[in-house]
């Protein structure tokens, strides 16, 4: 399984969230608990983690950004056309940005630029 981020000025819960998939697929969401969930569509298998920004070593970048929220989102690497497609509505109804697991969570895409996602190095 591959990591993106979802990062957001808002403080999005997850039922805010599976409704955006869930109202245009239909979308099958399960709740973990913990802040953890998954959201199914078509033949697609994404899990998500809301995270305490404080997990994070750079907490200062997320603060520079007036981030509030951070998903990690776990997918198949085979799933990523689906997933990004996805994600462009997410940042279209929501706004935000997508990260990679890496420094500073770059490259970063947003509504502009998602359908040139590509994995950090």
């Amino acid at each position: 399984m591959n990591d993106v981020f979802y990062l957001s000025v808002q403080n999005l819960e997850p039922k805010e969230i599976h409704y955006v998939f869930f109202s245009e697929y239909n979308a099958i969401y399960s709740d973990y608990g913990n802040s953890k969930f998954c959201i199914d569509f078509d033949d697609v298998h994404t899990e998500w983690h809301k995270m305490d920004i404080s997990e994070f070593e750079d907490v200062d970048f997320l603060i520079r950004k007036e981030i509030s929220t951070v998903y990690c989102i776990s997918h198949r690497s085979k799933d990523l056309p689906v997933l990004v497609s996805r994600l462009k509505e997410l940042l279209h109804k929501f706004g935000g940005i997508i990260g990679n697991d890496s420094d500073e969570f770059e490259p970063i895409f947003n509504y502009d630029n998602i359908d040139d996602f590509c994995y950090g190095d």
